[in-house]
């Protein structure tokens, strides 16, 4: 069994981070809440969509957007579980590896804003509940 990352507080924030040379496909998850769309993804351009279900799969979109924009050395995109009960479980992550993940990056943020790990390669991080 994977390891599991119990929350605190209100949630989490997964944050998938990289320079202006995007390497590797991101990252695809799994999901179920107890209640629908407490889970918000929002991309690098500022949109952000919620989950109107309670069980399904997110993917970061790296595929349809490969590179930072061009006013930016870096792409951004993030999920976001507040105020509900959720698992979520990473089904593939692919990064730049580098020491100490450094460039490219998926990070995990308690409720707090508090580092709860960071990922890259293709380790997968563990299952998350809130």
């Amino acid at each position: 069994l994977p390891p599991v990352l119990m929350a605190g507080g209100d949630g989490f924030t997964v944050v998938l981070r990289s320079d202006a040379g995007v390497a590797g496909s991101g990252f695809s998850l799994d999901f179920a809440c107890a209640a629908p769309a407490p889970l918000t993804l929002r991309d690098d351009a500022g949109a952000t969509v919620a989950a109107a279900e309670t069980t399904g799969t997110l993917n970061d979109g790296w595929a349809t957007y490969p590179t930072a924009p061009a006013d930016k050395d870096w792409a951004e995109w993030s999920v976001t579980v507040r105020g509900a009960a959720c698992v979520l479980q990473f089904t593939s992550l692919d990064v730049e590896e580098y020491d100490a993940c450094a460039y490219d990056n998926l990070e995990i943020l308690g409720s707090e804003g508090a580092s709860l790990g960071k990922f890259c390669g293709s380790s997968l991080p563990p299952v998350l509940m809130a």
